[in-house]
């Protein structure tokens, strides 16, 4: 009646047909969303869980040597009832009724593919039904679970993406359990599994090959096979090997070479993703060609990808890994240097801090930015003594000398790891309220001390650092927690330049003493 008298207008629909990648057939009607008017409110945010979200919990887990089990829901989105949201569409005219006049208008019951607000429906039926089941989601991080016992203990955790997910609990009878219970409410199906040499499995999760062994309690997360398509799709599989991504960003502006037909966008996007996953050794080179994007495609930006790539080809088997051994060897670096070094030992310090499960690293390279000269930040979280988060970007504010680049990149850091700290403590089962803890390493000199200083030491500060200490005070009330550590073993080092094969290898293996870089 409302569509009659023109309050609701009907969305067009059409019908894909596809070809999944194990070569089954599939098609699926779905709304042309780009048709849609919303009637009110167009709030169509629906959370899934990040790629942190993601390593976190299977590192955390595997650690605990949870066992694991990766399924996906079917059908996902026409699980949801519209509620009082009313859609029409107008259906294939094939679908139609044949015998009797029939305009095609359909009032939508259910949520469907390609309407904007779905997802949104979708994220609110499935975290209703967890709830009612036991599960509690994360508030620093929407998209992981964690479900208690009736006395208090972590039975096990879920990640969902989407329809994706991935559940953990302490034994095979127990994550068996959980899942039936989940199925009951929305069947389901679990992905595919390889089982591997040393007792684990092998599964793909969101393009990442993830390789879990609980008897072991490692884990390994990695890119191989999305790299290997990659590298074949733009035709650089068998390229020399280079052994860094690093080339000059003022190449990417020479306004003297010619026009290239190279997919310059497509490629960036890709590259953007293995890094997002699993790959922080690309991120400072990536976020080049990045910045370079809106430029017209050249042959001097063409060959700057190819470089990443020629990287790639020899290191397609780059991997976080998590296991007991890698965390002991981590954890002993770097409270020896927490409590040795001559400039962390006189002053007021809590090293225990550098045995909390998450440590912050960052550096900065001062003034390397092409195009405004700013100075770049490089930020990398570790928990269990494993990468789980990173960042390459460039600063906001343009600083006079290393040290201010170094104390603005402490204050991003401070400020990117904030929502991670919760995340660990829900992973933990602490309370998410709790005050932050964990090391802070900076390789900066100048940069410690002045932090080392503290909230009661501000008139202590140098006079041409005021300005940007005060400017970025948070650092000051993190003063105990505070270390320097030399740039050997300063784990944000490959994520402020690109040309130096060591730190990038060190942001996936384990440091070992005394590097000299």
């Amino acid at each position: 009646i409302q569509w009659r008298r023109g309050i609701i207008k009907a969305v067009p629909t059409a019908l894909i047909l596809n070809r999944k990648r194990c070569g089954r057939y599939k098609g699926r009607l779905v709304v042309l969303g780009n048709r849609w008017v919303p009637d009110g409110e167009n709030n169509v945010y629906a959370s899934v869980v990040s790629q942190v979200g993601n390593r976190a919990t299977l590192i955390h887990a595997a650690k605990l040597g949870m066992e694991v089990i990766p399924f996906d829901i079917g059908n996902a989105f026409i699980r949801a009832s519209m509620n009082d949201l009313k859609v029409v569409v107008t259906i294939p005219e094939t679908f139609r009724d044949t015998d009797k006049a029939d305009n095609g208008r359909r009032m939508l019951l259910k949520a469907l593919y390609g309407l904007p607000v779905s997802p949104r429906i979708w994220a609110k039926c499935l975290g209703k039904d967890l709830k009612e089941l036991g599960w509690v989601e994360c508030i620093n991080e929407p998209g992981v679970w964690r479900k208690h016992s009736p006395q208090g203990n972590i039975i096990g955790y879920l990640t969902v993406y989407v329809d994706d997910c991935v559940l953990c609990a302490k034994d095979q009878t127990a994550v068996e359990s959980e899942l039936k219970l989940i199925h009951d409410k929305h069947p389901l199906t679990q992905i595919p599994c390889t089982p591997t040499s040393k007792g684990g499995k092998q599964f793909d999760l969101t393009g990442a090959d993830i390789e879990y062994t609980a008897a072991l309690n490692t884990v390994k997360i990695s890119m191989g096979n999305y790299i290997r398509k990659l590298l074949k799709k733009y035709d650089m599989m068998g390229s020399t090997p280079l052994a860094t991504p690093s080339f000059e960003e003022k190449t990417l502006y020479d306004k003297n070479a010619k026009l290239s037909e190279f997919p310059y966008k497509s490629a960036i996007g890709a590259l953007q993703w293995a890094c997002t996953c699993a790959r922080p050794d690309l991120a400072h080179s990536v976020n080049m060609l990045a910045r370079a994007g809106a430029n017209p495609c050249t042959s001097s930006m063409a060959k700057c990808v190819r470089i990443v790539f020629r990287y790639l080809v020899g290191t397609i088997d780059y991997a976080i890994e998590y296991s007991p051994e890698n965390e002991a060897a981590y954890y002993k670096e770097y409270y020896r240097i927490a409590t040795e070094e001559s400039e962390n030992a006189s002053w007021q310090r809590d090293a225990e801090q550098a045995k909390k499960p998450l440590h912050l690293f960052t550096d900065a390279s001062f003034g390397v930015e092409f195009k405004t000269m700013k100075s770049v930040s490089g930020i990398a979280v570790f928990l269990h003594g494993t990468i789980v988060a990173w960042r390459s970007k460039v600063q906001s504010i343009m600083t006079n000398c290393t040290t201010q680049s170094e104390w603005v990149s402490l204050s991003e850091g401070l400020e990117y790891s904030s929502t991670i700290y919760g995340l660990k403590s829900f992973l933990t089962g602490s309370s998410e309220s709790d005050p932050l803890d964990g090391a802070i390493f900076n390789d900066n000199r100048g940069a410690a001390l002045i932090g080392r200083k503290g909230p009661d030491g501000i008139d202590e500060i140098p006079r041409k650092s005021r300005h940007i200490c005060l400017r970025h005070a948070a650092v000051l009330q993190e003063h105990k927690r505070l270390f320097w550590c030399p740039t050997g073993q300063m784990l944000a080092d490959g994520l402020t330049k690109s040309g130096n094969a060591a730190a990038l290898k060190a942001l996936f293996s384990p440091p070992k003493p005394h590097i000299t870089v």
